[in-house]
């Protein structure tokens, strides 16, 4: 089997914005990270980290309690700044990914049954520091506001602008492995999954609980996902 050079780092960056104490299921998942990847380093990025002040969305997004749209920013920034993977604190992981530091950039094409079109799953990122696609998905923010003129928020969900920003490398929004350009690969949804997507105990190697923060779920309808997700990979 050949064997590659690593240009992603072995680290994975995840955010914790709140300062409140960890849910159950969420140290399960980082407890999954230690088991399959015992040799990265984790970085958590808190508001000791980094200094939501610097940019208007973060902050505006941290005012509100909206930690998943300030994640959405933090998450890019780390990765452009100090590459690395990033994962979702609600992520569990189920196999290495020492197979995917060979990429310049990876991900896994987000698939539901409810959107219009596949998009790339944010929950999962992977990139070398200075990734040009990385930069490019983080020019969406640049000089933009969370609370818009009229006070309502800008809850533009991220899969859609690392999806936008993942087109000019050539992405199509089709379920299937596409290697683009920049050595940017995207995988099929089966790989990084979701609660309601397709696993595979030979393919799956994490799996989103989607518990969905932004959405403002009830702590019953979060944990009902979980169980369902729990039942799915048994």
């Amino acid at each position: 089997m050949p064997s590659f050079p690593e240009r992603i780092p072995r680290k994975v960056h995840y955010c914790w914005l709140s300062g409140d104490p960890m849910p159950a299921l969420q140290k399960r998942c980082l407890a999954s990270w230690r088991r399959h990847l015992p040799d990265y380093e984790l970085v958590c990025w808190d508001r000791e980290r980094f200094d939501v002040e610097s940019v208007p969305f973060v902050r505006e997004a941290v005012e509100n309690r909206k930690w998943a749209f300030a994640a959405d920013y933090i998450r890019l920034h780390a990765l452009v700044t100090e590459g690395g993977i990033y994962l979702d604190s609600d992520v569990e992981v189920f196999s290495s990914f020492d197979p995917f530091l060979h990429h310049r950039a990876f991900s896994g094409v987000e698939l539901w049954a409810e959107i219009p079109k596949p998009d790339i799953e944010g929950a999962v990122l992977g990139a070398e520091a200075g990734h040009p696609w990385i930069a490019a998905c983080l020019e969406h923010y640049r000089d933009r506001p969370f609370v818009r003129g009229d006070g309502s928020f800008d809850q533009t969900i991220v899969s859609g602008v690392i999806g936008e920003a993942a087109a000019r490398f050539g992405f199509a929004h089709e379920p299937v492995k596409q290697d683009l350009d920049e050595g940017l690969c995207i995988y099929p949804p089966v790989v990084f999954t979701h609660a309601r997507g397709e696993f595979s105990r030979a393919e799956t190697v994490a799996l989103h609980h989607c518990l969905g923060s932004w959405r403002d779920r009830s702590p019953v309808k979060q944990a009902w996902q979980h169980v369902r997700a729990w039942f799915r990979r048994c």
